[in-house]
């Protein structure tokens, strides 16, 4: 048989058969892998024809969910990036939806101010603590991130261009800023190695968006699902990067999911 005018032949395919058979029966597989659909690709709905703004067409979604909603909403979206590639929250805002943008990176926290003039763009991050941290620009924007591990690590061949030391709140103080007299519909987090951090942040007594999106790779979501989970929230969509929880309506509850099937049900109520 041959392959782009080279001959090949069966034999060319086992070292190809023998890794995936080694990765799939032969090594444990890590813990995170237990805490995910394994019946959902990454490449979901993706695709120029479905209009999709986001990584992987996940503001499809969250359109569907929303479509009975009569008045436009509001949302807060942290590590925002540029105000319509990769974004989540930019198709709402076509229909109307306003809210708050938390951007670090110098360009793209001044391509919201110019695209999105009527949201508000703040350039700060936000974590655990309010304080100040580095942030690391990358020659990447997306992966720009507060996280040096983060910033150092070799994926997408990506290099840092800047370090700059940056004002760091909680999500607690944007609630008691921005949305004190108002209700959160949405709240997306994509901070590139400090998703759990910002959740840490908040007040979950306090402030209570409707649903949540967040980017949760890895053994991210180790920590991101079971807690999200006792917050009283619960995976309504999940695409094995990013997961999308709704509110159960029952606030905080004592005890964590011991597996990733009680975090597709709704909590009880007592």
């Amino acid at each position: 048989m041959r392959i782009f005018n080279k001959e090949v032949s069966i034999f060319d395919f086992f070292p190809y058969f023998f890794t995936r058979i080694y990765r799939r029966y032969l090594i444990k597989q890590p813990e995170w892998k237990n805490w995910q659909n394994p019946a959902v690709t990454v490449v979901l709905y993706f695709g120029p024809t479905l209009k999709t703004y986001s990584q992987f067409g996940e503001d499809i979604i969250l359109s569907d969910i929303f479509k009975e909603k009569l008045n436009p909403g509001k949302f807060i979206d942290v590590g925002a990036n540029h105000p319509k590639e990769l974004n989540n929250t930019y198709r709402l805002y076509l229909s109307g939806w306003r809210g708050v943008n938390i951007e670090p990176g110098e360009k793209m926290h001044k391509l919201l101010n110019e695209c999105r003039p009527e949201d508000t763009n703040l350039k700060v991050g936000l974590g655990k603590t309010s304080g100040k941290a580095i942030f690391y620009e990358m020659d990447v924007d997306s992966v720009s991130t507060f996280n040096l591990a983060e910033a150092e690590n070799g994926q997408y061949h990506k290099n840092i261009i800047s370090k700059n030391e940056l004002d760091v709140l909680t999500l607690k103080q944007i609630y008691e800023t921005y949305f004190k007299d108002s209700h959160c519909d949405l709240l997306s987090v994509d901070v590139e190695g400090n998703n759990f951090e910002v959740l840490e942040g908040n007040d979950w007594n306090s402030f209570r968006p409707t649903y949540i999106i967040i980017e949760m790779p890895g053994p991210e979501r180790l920590d991101i699902i079971p807690f999200l989970f006792k917050k009283g929230y619960f995976l309504v969509f999940d695409n094995s990067l990013n997961g999308i929880f709704l509110d159960s309506g029952v606030g905080e509850v004592d005890k964590g999911p011991s597996n990733f099937a009680e975090c597709l049900k709704p909590h009880a109520r007592t």
